[in-house]
């Protein structure tokens, strides 16, 4: 990989962002599959978060001025011109800063629900909306590779179809801001364009499976297969295995990236052995800030309240529900959303409880 455009992207990327290496190694990917991403009927978002300061914008400016038809700085764009803008300029790569006044910073802000449509399909091929133009129905299609930033989270389903970097703030000390070199930006772009764009990588295409051979479910396991096949066609295969691996690790510890994934297995873990069929959610709250290690005290810089815990919990389908004068949530509906062992044993502990 060392001598081929994707190593020299990956280090171009260290000279302008202090982000780890299986972090550069899947935005060099990124950046590099957006030229190619046709072939592969999948386009991952990339999606960059962390607290102000830590160099979410400047990182995703170097990665998608070496994208295909880089688009920067998109800081506001209608939820109509979205579509419009894809449609009428094929394979252009947007970079869509500042996403969190879209969406908020818990990702639960609904008033751009279009956008977050468009966002969501757009990142399979043969995704369209449908618009009146005049008096006639106008087919747009919107596949196309989106990078994002922002402060806090993404909506869950967005965040599901995205390769998500967290960087961290650096120390006042550490912090150094290089000039862009957008015309050397370019050239790797150009680069990766001309090593990818041959009969030899289609070729090799053609023989890669569908999937990714990572950890995760079905979805993530394909959008990953781009990264993987150009991985792979870089004799990176490992490497790209063991940069996801490091990624999906971090995430897993950090309730701000993986909140939704995370909420069940822990209210689960604190839910007690007495038969106790149904708790409200300051009780839950109460439980899980009694934990030996808790996660769930804060979120997004703020104190996690009952209203903040019932949009984790909504996330995977489980509602309150009033029962005996009490509103509350209860074990049968949360065991409902998984299959662990864990969920099992509270289940014969409730039956034996009430017995």
């Amino acid at each position: 990989m060392e001598n081929t455009p994707l190593g020299t992207a990956r280090d171009a990327i260290a000279g302008y962002s202090a982000s780890t290496d299986a972090q550069r190694l899947l935005m060099a990917l990124w950046a590099a599959h957006t030229h190619v991403y046709r072939l592969f009927g999948v386009s991952p978002r990339l999606s960059f978060s962390g607290e102000a300061g830590s160099g979410k914008t400047t990182t995703m400016e170097i990665v998608v001025a070496m994208s295909s038809n880089p688009l920067q700085n998109v800081v506001y764009i209608s939820q109509a011109a979205l579509y419009s803008y894809l449609d009428e300029n094929p394979d252009t790569t947007i970079g869509m800063d500042e996403m969190d006044l879209a969406f908020g910073e818990t990702g639960r802000k609904t008033t751009r629900g279009i956008m977050q449509a468009v966002l969501d399909g757009g990142y399979r091929a043969n995704t369209y909306t449908i618009v009146m133009r005049g008096n006639k129905p106008v087919k747009m299609n919107i596949f196309a590779p989106v990078a994002l930033a922002g402060i806090g989270v993404l909506p869950h389903a967005l965040a599901q179809r995205s390769v998500r970097i967290k960087l961290e703030r650096q120390q006042p000390d550490n912090i150094y801001m290089p000039e862009t070199d957008e015309g050397l930006l370019a050239e790797i772009g150009q680069d990766l364009r001309s090593w990818l764009q041959t009969t030899r990588f289609l070729r090799f295409v053609s023989e890669q499976p569908r999937l990714a051979d990572v950890d995760g479910d079905p979805r993530q396991r394909a959008i990953l297969a781009p990264l993987q096949t150009i991985a792979a066609y870089a004799g990176a295969k490992s490497l790209f295995q063991e940069a996801w691996s490091e990624i999906r690790s971090e995430l897993k510890d950090d309730p701000d990236e993986l909140e939704s994934e995370l909420i069940i297995p822990d209210v689960l873990s604190v839910w007690p052995d007495t038969g106790t069929a149904m708790m409200s959610g300051p009780e839950i709250l109460d439980a899980l800030s009694r934990a030996q290690e808790p996660r769930w005290r804060y979120l997004w810089q703020s104190s996690v309240g009952p209203r903040m815990l019932a949009g984790l919990l909504r996330q995977n389908g489980v509602e309150s529900r009033v029962s005996g004068g009490k509103r509350g949530y209860l074990l049968s509906d949360i065991a409902h959303t998984t299959e662990e062992t864990e969920v099992t044993d509270k289940r014969d502990n409730l039956k034996r409880g009430t017995a």
